[in-house]
């Protein structure tokens, strides 16, 4: 089997990203970590281009964005913050949009590698269950940056809102209001905003002394469907909750419409956080309390840092913006 960017990551001590860089000779590497990469990548027969990726093409001025629903307002908002920075620096956007063409993102190496794109902005989460996806994006030499994600060891700049802050104001305002028994649903726990929460959540317990109580913690997906299904759950427990923080604003909207299939009513019987404050959000009934991500202008600090990574300038590893607790009319104290 020939030898991966992994395999030297792993031999050097070092990141993905790092040895791809180096072994393009691109700025960012000390002189030494370049030399080791090298090295290493000869003795693990690891077959090192002398052609940069840029002298096979001409300059694209394009960008190209993955996204997993081109269609949801969350990923339309981090799309706009892009745009804006973008079009000032007269660079075009090309979107690859794997669910909504039903492809899998391994399926868009090709695409990307061989369309004439600078470099590669992504939002899209699930890419991060096929760590070949990325070494192939690696290999080309591309720069890419992770937006609302962190990918551990992989040396990938990225842009997230402070996720844990965001998921304690919340469970301690709802706590500061009364409530104990408090639901809590996730998203997917392979992505790091999910694991970020959810440790809001307990850490937020425990300073106010609350037990942390397995049986109301549910894992959804991100979708509203699976919102509705993670509150059912709770809702039939004995006791069932008296508020529900849950991880994104499109669950919260399902979980809305399972509270009152129930028969409950928001919030004199049940409160209910959500987290993103996309537009909608303040147009259900009640409109819904929520974390407010900066999602705008998570895109825009994603667009400029892959132009300075493009341009061979210094740019931010990583960057992590404040999320603010957004009160509308879904929660209430609770009755005694």
């Amino acid at each position: 089997m020939s030898p991966t960017l992994s395999d030297i990551a792993n031999d050097v001590g070092v990141s993905i990203m790092t040895v791809s860089r180096a072994l393009a000779d691109k700025p960012g590497v000390a002189a030494e970590t370049k030399k080791r990469v090298l090295v290493a990548a000869r003795r693990l027969g690891y077959a090192v281009s002398t052609a940069s990726r840029s002298s096979s093409r001409t300059c694209a001025a394009t960008i190209g964005v993955l996204v997993n629903n081109i269609g949801s307002e969350y990923i339309a908002e981090i799309v706009e913050g892009i745009s804006s920075i973008l079009d000032v620096a007269s660079y075009d956007i090309t979107l690859y949009n794997p669910i909504r063409m039903r492809r899998q993102p391994d399926d868009y190496v090709f695409d990307v590698t061989q369309r004439s794109i600078d470099g590669l902005i992504i939002a899209a989460s699930n890419i991060l269950q096929s760590i070949d996806y990325l070494e192939q994006l690696c290999q080309q030499h591309l720069p890419i940056v992770f937006i609302d994600q962190r990918l551990p060891n992989a040396g990938i700049p990225y842009v997230t809102a402070d996720n844990w802050q965001g998921a304690f104001n919340a469970m301690r305002y709802l706590i500061q209001i009364g409530h104990r028994q408090i639901g809590f649903i996730s998203g997917p726990m392979k992505e790091s905003p999910s694991g970020e929460r959810l440790a809001g959540y307990r850490d937020a317990l425990l300073q106010y002394s609350i037990p942390y109580n397995e049986s109301l913690v549910q894992s959804g997906d991100f979708t509203r469907q699976s919102g509705f299904t993670c509150a059912q759950a709770l809702l039939s427990r004995n006791p069932r909750p008296t508020a529900l923080f849950v991880s994104n604003d499109p669950m919260a909207y399902g979980a809305m419409n399972a509270i009152r299939q129930f028969g409950l009513h928001i919030p004199d019987d049940v409160s209910i956080v959500g987290f993103d404050d996309i537009a909608s959000s303040s147009e259900t009934l009640p409109p819904l309390t929520t974390v407010r991500q900066p999602l705008r202008e998570m895109g825009r600090v994603g667009a400029q840092i892959i132009l300075d990574m493009v341009r061979g300038r210094s740019h931010l590893p990583m960057a992590e913006l404040h999320t603010s607790l957004i009160l509308r009319d879904s929660c209430a104290p609770l009755h005694k």
